[in-house]
């Protein structure tokens, strides 16, 4: 749904915050912890993000942001965007690779 008034930046800030929650399964973690149960979160498989490839669909305002930070050099992630209507600038700009 396209809603003007909604902030992007807050958008894909939220986006990106969890990817990286369920990266680092940071709900198990935090239920652990919440029972005292510190060694079991050492025990816990995580996944590092940076290398990985993340798959956009669309890449219009919101998914341009969230790839653009998702290819940045923190990250270092392979993005792969889909949209019907990409234009291969755009891709280009964003750190991103197309692959329609």
């Amino acid at each position: 749904m396209n809603n003007p008034k909604v902030s992007t930046v807050s958008i894909v800030k939220y986006t990106v915050a969890l990817i990286l929650g369920l990266a680092k399964n940071l709900l198990l973690n935090h239920s652990h912890v919440k029972n005292n149960n510190y060694v079991i979160c050492n025990l816990i498989n995580t996944i590092d993000i940076s290398e990985k490839t993340l798959s956009i669909i669309g890449l219009w305002s919101i998914g341009f942001k969230a790839s653009s930070i998702c290819s940045s050099a923190f990250f270092n992630e392979k993005v792969l965007p889909y949209d019907l209507c990409i234009l291969s600038q755009k891709v280009s700009n964003c750190g991103a690779k197309k692959f329609l």
